[in-house]
Parts: C-alpha cells; sequence; structure tokens
C-alpha cells in the first residue's frame, strides 16, 4: 500500500512569539532555551517519515502518527494519530497551539519556579486518561475497576447482615427487613493482644491506603480536564471502599493471626490494579498493551504551582486524613465498648442442666438474663442471671472462672447479709475454655460437684439463646414478641387463647386429668382426678390440683406441678409457706410468683421421669404429666412404679378423642371403636397388655397388642408370662413383624446400681452386673422387658476390687426359662487387687462357686474371658503397654494352668504427644478347644489434644497348644470402617462368637440422647471388611460393654451414671432385623421343647426334604429344661419335624413341646409314646394333619396295649375334641400326692386323644374336663368303661377317693 506524503509542518518565530507570553518577562537565558525547543520540535516533526502501519516497534520508537514533543526532558505522544492528508496535520497543530498543555509546557520552559512536573500512577486507572474510550487500555482499566469493586460488594454482603429478605412468591418482590444488633458479625469480644492489633491494623490501613492519596492528587493536578476529574473520582470509590472493608473484617476476627490473614487479602485485592499494570508492563497481556504501559511508565505532565485546585487539594488531604482517623478510631470505641458491655451477646438465654446426680440443677431450669454493669463482669465476660426470689437476688449465675477458665453455674455466698459471687464456687461448670459466649460451651462435656466435692459429668445440657425480637417466627403463629418495658427482663412471647410456653408452643393443656397408683404415706391415696389450676404456671406449664370449682384450699389438697425438669405430685400439708392459704387464687398467685423449685420450702411424694429439652420449640407431649413414668421422690425405692396418668376430658381442638371417636360437648368421646375404653378412647381392650401376644392385634394400629407382642416391651402379668405358652413351658418367643426393624433398641428396663463390668450370656437373656466398689456382682434373667434378680447377689472380699471383670458362658445357648428352671450359665469374676478369680456355676436358685480360688501376679484378674461351654477360662492382667493372658482348664474337678501368651500393644499406635508410647486399651479373647485368639485395634491416629482413630483394623492373633505352650500360628487383619472417629484415650471392644459382628465403645464424657457412641460393625464378606450395623447405642463415661455371643445383644454398663440415685446403670441393647429369613420365600419355624424328669429318653430331629438339618443331641442331665432352635425352612420344600423317646411314653408333665411357624403354633404335644412326627411345610402337595388320635391307636375296646404291674390299674382317658380344641381344657392329678398333674390338654388339632397311665390301688386320681365347645371325655378302668366326663364334671377314679 502506498503511503502518502506528510506535509512539511514548522511553526515560525512568529507564532512562537504569539504563542509565549510577554517577552519583559522572560529572561535572555529563558528566552534562548525557549526557542531552542521550538526549533527541535520543528526540526522533529519535519524529518518524520511515514512508517507502515504495519510494522512493530520497540517501545522506545514513536508510532505512526504520533505527535512527539518534549516536556520536562521526556518524549509525550498524543493519542490523536496523524491521518494520510493535510488536513489531519493542520489539525493536529490547531490543538497543540490552542492546548494547555503546550501552554504549561511553554510556562515551565519559562519559568520552573511556576511550573512543576508530575507522572501519572502506574496503574491501569491511569490507562482511561491516556487511552482512547473503548481501546483495550482503556477497557482493561474498566475491568480491573469492576473487579475490585464486585469483590468488595460480595465481602460486604457476607459480612454484613442486615436482615432481609424478599418474602414475596414467584416474580413478586416483597423485602422486609428485621432488627439486627449486630450486623456485620463482630465477636462478642476479643483478647488485649488483638485489640492492640486492631489499633494498629487501622493506623497502618490509613496510612499506607494510597489510592485516596492518588485521588486527592489527580484532583489538585487534573484542574478542568474531564479525564482525569473522572478518574480521581473512581480512584477514590475504590479507595474508600476498600479501607472500609480493612477497618470491617479487621474487627469480624477473634484472633491475631486471623487479621494478618484479613489484611494480606484486602492489600491484595487494593493492589490488583497495580499488579495488572505490572502485567501489561511485563508483556503477559500482550504487546500492544506492553508499548502502551511502556510509554505511558514514562511520560510525564507539567502543572502550574498556580493550578486552581492545589490549595482546594491540600485541604482535601489534611480533611480526608482527620476525617479517617476520627470516624474508625471512632467505630474502633464503639465496637470495643459493646464488646466489653456484652452488646452482641445474646441478651437472654434458656438454660436446662440434668439433675441425676444433683437434684437442685433441674430447678434452675429457665431464662438467664444477662447483666449489666462493671460489677457483673468476670473475667472480662458478661455474667446471666436466673430466676430465683426476692426479686431474684438469690437467683442462679452463670459466669466465667477466671482461675479455671470456666463457665460456670453457682449460687451466691450469704456474708453477713450480703451476697457474694464467685462464679469458682461452682455447682456445674463447662470443660476450659476462653470463649467469651457460653453458648459456644455445649459442643463440650460439662460437669459438676456433689455436696462430697466430687466431680462427676453432666448428663444433660441445653443452652441455647432467647430473643424473640431477632428471629423471625419466633412465637409462630400463635403469639407475637413482646419487648421489655420498664422492670421487665426479658423478650417474651404473648400467646393466644389456646397456647403457653415460652414459644407459645404447648397446647392448651388436658384441663383434668385422671391418676391412678399414687399412695400417701399411713396408707393413704392421692386423688384419682386433677383438675387445672387457673392463672397458676410453674415454669411455664401448667399447675393440677384435687380442687374441683367449689372446692377450698386444705392439708389434704393434692398437687402435680412442674419444677424445671421434673414434674411432682405432693400435697398442701407439705408446704410449710402455704400453712395460711385456703383461697385458689392466692393458691395460684403463689405457684406463679413466689414458687421456685429449689429455694421454696416444700416436701414432694413422687416425681417423674426427666423431661429434657432438645430445642425451645419442642414437642406438645412436654406440656403436661401424661405419659410420665413415676417413682417415689423419698427413700430406697428409685424403680419407676406401676402409676396412670390419662386426661379425662377431650375437646376437637388439642385433646381429640382417639381412634376416631368423636367429642360429645360434654367432654366424653362417647362410644369408642374397636373395644377401646377410657375418657379419651386411649385404654386398650382387654386382651392387649396382658402379657400374652394375640395375633390378630400384632400390628401398629394396636400397637402390637399393646406391646405383648414386643420382647421390649411386654410385661408378664399372674395369668401370662411374655413370650411363653402352655403355663410357662412352651417358649414361644416373639411373632413377626417386630416393634422396631432393622434398629437397636433398648430390650428392656435399665437396672440400676454398679455397671463397671457386665456380660451377657449366649442369646442375651442372662446379665451379669458387677459393682467392684463394693464387691457384689448380680445376676438378672430377662422377662420381657423386665430383668429380674436371681437369687442373692454375689458377695467378694472388701476393697479386693471383686467384679473389675466378669463373664459368662454360652454353654447355655439355646435354653430358656421356665417356672421351674433357669438357664445353667458359668460366672468368671476377676478381683485384680487381690490377685485372683473366682467361678461360679448359677442355676435356677443361684451361684455357688465352682473350684478353689485361682491365683496370679500382680493385676491378675483384670479381664476374663469363659468359653461357651464353660470348661475353660482365660484371665488376664495388663499395664498400659503389654499384657499377659493366661489359660485355664476345667479338670478333675479343679482349674490347672494351661500356659499363657504375652500381649504386647500395637507399635503403629505411637503417638506425637505426651502419650508418646504405644497404648494397649481393650482386647478381647476367643477359646476354642486347643485353638486361642487374641484381638485388638489399631489405626491410622489423627493428632492432637484428643487423639482420635481415623481408621482401624482388628487385628486378630492366632496361637495353638502343642500340649506345652501356645505357639503363634498365625494373625489376621480386617478393616473397620468406622462410623465416627473413635476416642484413643478410652475404649473397649468385643465380638460375637462368629466374628460376625464388632462392638466397639469409645469413652464420651457427656452423652445426649441421641449420641451412638457405642457402635457395631458387620462383617462384609464382600467387601473384606467391617461395616457399620444401622444404629448405634448410647453410652457414657468409663462405659463397659459386652456382646452376646449371637451379637444380636450388647450389655453397657454406665458406672456414672446417677439418674436413679443408686450409683451407675446397665442397660441391654437388641438388633431387631426387618425379616428373621433373608431370603423373603422363607419361614421362621421355632422349636420349644421342654424336657420331663427324664430327659435322657428324649431327642427330636428336623428334616427338610428327607435331609436333617437339625437335630437335639443329647438333653441329659437338663431335666425339666426348655430349649429352643429357630430355622428359616424353604416354603416350598418338604419340613417335617420328629420327636423320640426311647422309653415309649413320650414327655411327662411337664415336659411339653410346640412348634411355631411364623410366630403361629402349628402343632403341640406331649404324650406321644415312642415317636410322633409333623409335617410342617408341604409334603406331595398337602399338609399332613396330626393324627386324630395319639400315636397309640388300638381301641379301649380292644386289648389293652399298656401292660401294667404290680396289680396297679390302668386308666384309660378317651378325649374326642370338638371344634375349638385350643379351648379345651383337662387335667388328671393325683389326690394323694398334693394333686400332682399326671397329664393335662388341650391340644392343637381336633380329633381323638388316648391317653393310658398305671394307677397303684390304693390311689385316688381326679379328672376334670373344662370345655366351651362339645368336647367329651370316657374313662376306662382296665379296659372297661367306667364314667362319661361331661364339661365341668369332676371324676374321681379308684377305690380310695
Amino acid at each position: 500500500m502506498e503511503s502518502k506524503k506528510q506535509p512539511n509542518v514548522a511553526i515560525d518565530m512568529e507564532d512562537q512569539r504569539q504563542l509565549l507570553p510577554d517577552e519583559s518577562s522572560f529572561t535572555a537565558a529563558a528566552a534562548a532555551s525557549a526557542a531552542a525547543d521550538v526549533e527541535h520540535f520543528n526540526h522533529n516533526f519535519a524529518s518524520s517519515s511515514p512508517q507502515d502501519p504495519a510494522e512493530d516497534y520497540d517501545a522506545s520508537v514513536h508510532e505512526e502518527g504520533s505527535l512527539p514533543f518534549s516536556i520536562g526532558g521526556d518524549d509525550y505522544y498524543d493519542e490523536k494519530t496523524v491521518g494520510d492528508d493535510d488536513d489531519d496535520a493542520e489539525d493536529i497543530i490547531k490543538r497543540l497551539h490552542s492546548s494547555d498543555t503546550f501552554d504549561t509546557m511553554m510556562t515551565q520552559s519559562t519559568s520552573d519556579r511556576d511550573v512543576s512536573e508530575r507522572k501519572l500512577p502506574e496503574d491501569t486507572f491511569s490507562f482511561m486518561i491516556y487511552a482512547d474510550v473503548f481501546s483495550p487500555p482503556f477497557l482493561w482499566g474498566i475491568i480491573v475497576f469492576l473487579f475490585q469493586i464486585s469483590i468488595y460488594i460480595i465481602l460486604g454482603l457476607s459480612i454484613i447482615d442486615l436482615g432481609c429478605e424478599n418474602k414475596g412468591t414467584g416474580w413478586k418482590i416483597d423485602i422486609v427487613c428485621k432488627e439486627t444488633k449486630n450486623p456485620v458479625d463482630f465477636p462478642f469480644n476479643v483478647s488485649v493482644p488483638v485489640r492492640i492489633s486492631e489499633a494498629i491494623a487501622i493506623l497502618i490501613s490509613i496510612i499506607t491506603q494510597d489510592d485516596v492519596r492518588k485521588a486527592i492528587c489527580l484532583y489538585r493536578d487534573g484542574g478542568d480536564i474531564m479525564e482525569m476529574d473522572i478518574i480521581y473520582r473512581v480512584t477514590c470509590i475504590r479507595g474508600c471502599t476498600g479501607i472500609s472493608h480493612y477497618i470491617l473484617i479487621d474487627h469480624a476476627i477473634e484472633t491475631v493471626l486471623e487479621l494478618l490473614l484479613n489484611f494480606s487479602a484486602i492489600e491484595f485485592i487494593t493492589k490488583l490494579d497495580d499488579t495488572v499494570f505490572e502485567l501489561a508492563s511485563e508483556g503477559f497481556l500482550g504487546r500492544k498493551l506492553k508499548r502502551k504501559s511502556k510509554k505511558m511508565s514514562n511520560q510525564s505532565y507539567s502543572v502550574s504551582k498556580e493550578n486552581a485546585n492545589s490549595y482546594n487539594a491540600t485541604k482535601v488531604s489534611i480533611a480526608y486524613f482527620v476525617a479517617l482517623f476520627v470516624a474508625f478510631f471512632a467505630g474502633y470505641g464503639i465496637i470495643f465498648r459493646n464488646q466489653n458491655k456484652g452488646k452482641y451477646l445474646c441478651a437472654q438465654i434458656f438454660s436446662q442442666l440434668g439433675d441425676e446426680a444433683l437434684p437442685m440443677l433441674g430447678t434452675f431450669t429457665g431464662l438467664f438474663y444477662r447483666q449489666t454493669g462493671k460489677a457483673t463482669r468476670f473475667g472480662g465476660r458478661s455474667s446471666y442471671r436466673g430466676a430465683g426470689v426476692d426479686d431474684q437476688e438469690r437467683g442462679p449465675l452463670l459466669a466465667y472462672c477466671t482461675d479455671e477458665t470456666r463457665w460456670t453455674l453457682s449460687l451466691p455466698k450469704d456474708e453477713m447479709n450480703t451476697l457474694k459471687w464467685d462464679p469458682c464456687n461452682w455447682l456445674a461448670a463447662s470443660s476450659e475454655t476462653e470463649s467469651y459466649s457460653i453458648l459456644s460451651t455445649t459442643s463440650s462435656p460439662w460437669v459438676i460437684k456433689t455436696p462430697t466435692n466430687r466431680v462427676a459429668p453432666l448428663t444433660h445440657l441445653f443452652l441455647d439463646c432467647y430473643e424473640c425480637r431477632n428471629v423471625d417466627d419466633f412465637c409462630g403463629d400463635r403469639g407475637k414478641c413482646k419487648k421489655p418495658v420498664k422492670r421487665e427482663k426479658f423478650d417474651q412471647c404473648i400467646c393466644v387463647d389456646g397456647y403457653y410456653g415460652l414459644r407459645c408452643e404447648y397446647s392448651e393443656p388436658c384441663k383434668v386429668v385422671e391418676a391412678e397408683g399414687f399412695s400417701k404415706e399411713g396408707g393413704g391415696q392421692f386423688t384419682s382426678k386433677y383438675y387445672r389450676l387457673e392463672g397458676a404456671k410453674t415454669y411455664y406449664h401448667p399447675v393440677y390440683t384435687s380442687l374441683d370449682s367449689d372446692e377450698s384450699v386444705s392439708n389434704g389438697t393434692d398437687f402435680v406441678f412442674f419444677t424445671g425438669e421434673r414434674w411432682i405430685m405432693s400435697y398442701k400439708y407439705l408446704f410449710p409457706d402455704l400453712e395460711d392459704v385456703t383461697d385458689k387464687k392466692k393458691l395460684a398467685r403463689y405457684f406463679s410468683s413466689e414458687f421456685h423449685g429449689n429455694f421454696s420450702n416444700y416436701s414432694a411424694v413422687y416425681e417423674s421421669e426427666p423431661v429434657y429439652f432438645a430445642k425451645l420449640l419442642d414437642a406438645d407431649d412436654k406440656a403436661s404429666p401424661l405419659s410420665m413414668k413415676w417413682r417415689p421422690y423419698t427413700g430406697l425405692q428409685k424403680d419407676f412404679i406401676e402409676t396412670k396418668l390419662s386426661c379425662a376430658e377431650c375437646n376437637n381442638a388439642t385433646n381429640k378423642c382417639l381412634r376416631g371417636a368423636v367429642c360429645h360437648l360434654n367432654g366424653t368421646c362417647g362410644e369408642c371403636p374397636d373395644d377401646y375404653s377410657g375418657s379419651r378412647c386411649e385404654v386398650p381392650p382387654k386382651s392387649l397388655s396382658d402379657g400374652l401376644c394375640d395375633l390378630q392385634y400384632n400390628n401398629i394400629t394396636f400397637d402390637f397388642d399393646g406391646g405383648d407382642c414386643c420382647d421390649n416391651k411386654c410385661r408378664s402379668t399372674p395369668e401370662n408370662t411374655c413370650g411363653k405358652a402352655g403355663l410357662g413351658y412352651i417358649d414361644t418367643g416373639y411373632p413377626w413383624p417386630r416393634c422396631e426393624s432393622n434398629r437397636w433398641e433398648i430390650s428392656a428396663d435399665a437396672i440400676y446400681g454398679g455397671g463397671q463390668a457386665v456380660a451377657l450370656n449366649g442369646n442375651g437373656t442372662v446379665l451379669a452386673v458387677a459393682d467392684p466398689g463394693l464387691s457384689i456382682v448380680r445376676l438378672f434373667d430377662k422377662d420381657g422387658a423386665e430383668w429380674k434378680q436371681r437369687g442373692q447377689h454375689i458377695q467378694g472380699k472388701s476393697d479386693s476390687n471383686f467384679g473389675a471383670s466378669i463373664s459368662l458362658s454360652g454353654e447355655s445357648f439355646n435354653i430358656a426359662s421356665n417356672p421351674r428352671t433357669s438357664p445353667t450359665v458359668t460366672l468368671g469374676v476377676g478381683a485384680p487387687k487381690a490377685s485372683l478369680v473366682r467361678v461360679f456355676t448359677c442355676s435356677t436358685n443361684g451361684c455357688i462357686q465352682k473350684g478353689g480360688d485361682i491365683f496370679g501376679g500382680l493385676g491378675f484378674g483384670s479381664s476374663i474371658s469363659i468359653s461357651e461351654n464353660g470348661e475353660s477360662l482365660v484371665v488376664s492382667r495388663r499395664t498400659a503397654t503389654n499384657g499377659e493372658v493366661a489359660v485355664f482348664a476345667w479338670s478333675n474337678d479343679t482349674w490347672k494352668r494351661r500356659g499363657s501368651v504375652a500381649i504386647a500393644a500395637p507399635s503403629s499406635r505411637s503417638l506425637s504427644d505426651s502419650r508418646d508410647q504405644p497404648r494397649l486399651e481393650d482386647y478381647y479373647v476367643s477359646l476354642s478347644g486347643d485353638d486361642l485368639a487374641v484381638g485388638t485395634l489399631e489405626g491410622k491416629v489423627l493428632p492432637g489434644p484428643s487423639p482420635r482413630f481415623e481408621s482401624a483394623n482388628l487385628i486378630t492373633q492366632v496361637f495353638k497348644w502343642n500340649n506345652s505352650t501356645w505357639d503363634p500360628s498365625g494373625n489376621h487383619s480386617r478393616q473397620v470402617e468406622l462410623a465416627t472417629q473413635a476416642d484413643l484415650g478410652s475404649w473397649s471392644i468385643d465380638i460375637s462368637k462368629d466374628a460376625s459382628i464388632l462392638a466397639i465403645g469409645t469413652n464420651v464424657d457427656n452423652p445426649l440422647p441421641t449420641d451412638e457412641s457405642i457402635r457395631m460393625y458387620k462383617w462384609n464378606d464382600t467387601d473384606k471388611q467391617y461395616n457399620v450395623l444401622f444404629n448405634g447405642v448410647p453410652s457414657g463415661p468409663a462405659a463397659s460393654l459386652s456382646l452376646s455371643s449371637d451379637g444380636r445383644s450388647v450389655a453397657v454398663g454406665l458406672p456414672y451414671d446417677s439418674s436413679s440415685g443408686a450409683g451407675g446403670s446397665t442397660r441391654v441393647y437388641n438388633f431387631y432385623p426387618k425379616s428373621p429369613c433373608v431370603d423373603p420365600s422363607e419361614l421362621l419355624l421355632r422349636i420349644s421343647l421342654t424336657t420331663d424328669g427324664n430327659p435322657q429318653e428324649t431327642s427330636w430331629e428336623l428334616r427338610v426334604d428327607s435331609k436333617v438339618k437339625l437335630r437335639s443331641g443329647s438333653l441329659s442331665g437338663h431335666k425339666y429344661t426348655t430349649f429352643v432352635e429357630e430355622i428359616c425352612v424353604p416354603d416350598d420344600a418338604c419340613v417335617r419335624f420328629r420327636v423320640f423317646d426311647t422309653e415309649g411314653d413320650g414327655l411327662n408333665y411337664p415336659g411339653v413341646f410346640a412348634l411355631m411357624l411364623n410366630g403361629e403354633e402349628v402343632a403341640r404335644g406331649g404324650e406321644f409314646g415312642n415317636s410322633w412326627s409333623h409335617d410342617v411345610t408341604n409334603c406331595n402337595g398337602f399338609v399332613t394333619q396330626p393324627p386324630s388320635a395319639s400315636p397309640v391307636t388300638q381301641s379301649p375296646s380292644a386289648s389293652p396295649v399298656k401292660q401294667c404291674e404290680d396289680g396297679s390299674n390302668l386308666v384309660t382317658i378317651e378325649i374326642t375334641l370338638g371344634e375349638q380344641p385350643r379351648d379345651s381344657y383337662w387335667y388328671l392329678t393325683d389326690v394323694g400326692s398334693d394333686n400332682d398333674i399326671i397329664f393335662d390338654g388341650p391340644y392343637q388339632f381336633n380329633g381323638t386323644i388316648v391317653k393310658e397311665v398305671c394307677m397303684p390301688v390304693s390311689a385316688c386320681y381326679r379328672f376334670r374336663l373344662e370345655s366351651t365347645d362339645d368336647t367329651s371325655a370316657m374313662i376306662y378302668l382296665d379296659g372297661n368303661e367306667f364314667a362319661n366326663a361331661s364339661t365341668e364334671n369332676i371324676v374321681n377314679i379308684g377305690d380310695s377317693c
């Protein structure tokens, strides 16, 4: 492309003179210098030649068409590009002649005193002055500015909470803002080093923030130049925004490190424009931008010192620094003052502490308000005062104890009639902390101090902020928030009619309550009906009295009221403060205004179970004493008793009739459906809750027959035993569906006392609980939802730590209790302080020692384990880092040592903190014949103040007995996928017999009801690891655990649980799977067989498609013992049960067998001759029914099949069953032997049964038949018809009757 020739343009001297000031103002030297500059300009412009616009230039070469001239010694390049024709050149000349820049240049050349030289700031904002609009440099300036402002906006929105939200729906915008007292989320308070660092940070940020200073300089130099005016405004905005964020973020931190990090982050954002400019100068943003940056870096401009803005700029600079220092240090002072006074803290909190070990703590439940004034600050922290008496003068105090660095709850001391507060003289205290907010302590455990100064864990803690003004819908749609006025201390929700409570969360309580089972001293009874006392509340709950509408207060008036954590039942005689009160209004005033659960003078008779709060907005069932368990308040009786509280009136709003019944105007529900009864149809039918599972009610609608079909809810009655039938000799178990599925649930009531060591037998129905402090061990049998102690406790030598370790055998794995016998188990007890172990055989009536004492070295007996058959014993002694396992075998009526094995702590568990040695925690031992296995956990540790397992492996060492020593025969490792990080400081493990279930317990100092600190793991053979088995089990400090052999039950001992006042407790949890059989097509068959007086004669087997699946083995030695087996059988296979008797007389009383298929009894029998069989499932296309008569099939009229010796008479009884055979009962008893039952009924199927027995000549037998249908019986004596027995007919047989 051909370039046009550039015109030769020059400025003659005449033009120059016109541009110059009056010559009289110049010196000769100044005039000569000006002339030389003009000559230099003419020379350079004339000698310039056109260049190819596509050609690249070095940064030092002028760009094509640019207009160079020197100002202050540097080259300036006008951004106006010279065109290709003469008109463009003329425009440039005209611009130059008229430009302020040129005037300034000439002025500087003539007088340096009046002209100063400046450079543009080296940042992207200078691009916006130097470059054309929409050129790349200009756009970069805009982008950087917008990016910085965007970050500041995002930071501001994340820091500042204005409490605004859009309440609109869809496209509708409805912004609603609420009051916020701490919109920037400033810390509640900070330490002195942080406070000083904040002040220094403010000072540094004001001095080093250069954006505002740049803006002032541009304002001073720019005059009326529009570009510079815009840029100094932009720079000023950005600078002020940055320094504001400095201040906000620096005050929103709590440590010096956080302050430094935040300061660095804001500094980076502030310097981003300088950084981008440097990147452009280095060429990282392209060549063109590099050239522009280089040229601008070398560019300067001259400004007259008499610029109009110079004086203003000086004033602005001074005003800037003064304003910033005043504003920000004033803000700093305000924040400091607010923090120091606790203004950012919650103004009032709701507190509830567990009362198990210290009963008074529960009475301090309620609101605590933040106190003001210097005297109420402890350790530089605000305190909270709770409700008390006498205008709260004696109320509890939540404050900080500086000496112990804890938040505490304390009461004042009365010194010289003056109350003095000392937070370090505490009743309850948090873990050590430096937090300025007590609410932050809820995540760590609290402890209590008993009257004997013993420190124990606090079992329940609830703290939450209560400020209805600052929380949306705090009172819901049931009330409105009322701000405190005058002397009021708290915000409060004013509830609409029908609701009450702190947040109006409780519905209108039941007005009339019916009570049963409460008695007074001296044989009196509490009233059976209580009425809500109008206008009376204690701890935001209603008060009930025995006063009807027309009655007056008397000494016998009964009360039911709430004391913060428990409901109390008492009467007026036990309230000295009410001696002169006879009016119900005064009584209501007393409870509402004067009563306090701790400071008032009264006595209680009964107390309920604790009512724990897990949140402020709790459920309605916490509003009244209904559905509570009760126990006596005083005395030794600490178990809950059988009582009942139910609502006596219904309404259609809050106390509706149950089961769909209709509430009538008189407050009754009329006729209740499904045979329910009660004032609200809450009483189940009589067939429910009687200890007998009725399958027709075994569903959730009827609460699984009132709990009778659930082993963790059923309670035996005098008529029925849970899980039993046939007068208790048939173990029916509990049918499916169960009450709970696929969860670990508590299986029975807690056992109070002890718990330092626990042990379960094979199937989890026998439990041993030890209290080493008292050197006692107790044994319990499970009866539905209850544990019943067997015999007397076992007493060891005092101070021997007898019971520090215990173990039960699994020899009775398939034996169940019955009215005559309980499973025989072998119990081992260790006493490490005495270095001995004792072994006991525990039968129905109690325990006797098996062999002599077993002695060992120091610490011998710290851990023991008994084999399944009770014939081998493993005893351990251990220190923190190692242990020894000794094996003993029962031989010739004595325990003989069978070698030992040394156990060391896993080396991979070495820690980096103060516990830098490997530690040996709990381990399990399994002994089976000549094989010994010792297992422990080792794994990856997370370092820290409380080292914890991140992952773990179960390491099992296996040893083999070689007749003299235990030789290592290998080891294996199984990975455990931990559900939670396990505390390394204290843990325990146990494993099921087949190693399929693993239990791991950790030390939890303050478990809440939802804590699952003991977790069970099931071996997954596919993944080759232990996986979490659904939910866990709550635990507590120093918990002990024991897993049953089948892995379906786990016992947890809590030695520090003082909820009952008995010192420790034990609970057993069972796992309830969804289905008893993995394959849904299979059926659960349960076999129950109770032996008679000759168990060696009896055996049985179960065949599936002619193959033996189960066999009883020898029952010898187990007289009158119930054996139970369960097996899943295919529903399409032929399943046949056969029972045998070698003497041919079947099972004599109380011997009986029964078969239950999926919970339904399908066969039952006893006297059957040599054998009897039953097809449980389909064989040959149909189910074979039992024979219509007993296996003795000969007719009574024929020759007797049984021959009697010694002249005894043969008694034959032929019973013909009617349509309802299960409703027919019969008994044949020996009158001369205290009416011992010889045999009895009923029978499962209809048909004819023949019974034969030899009766001594001198005996008198008595037969009785009870039936509701047409069942009849014929009695034959020596083959001859003797009598026809009908219903209710008693027949005496024998000449001696």
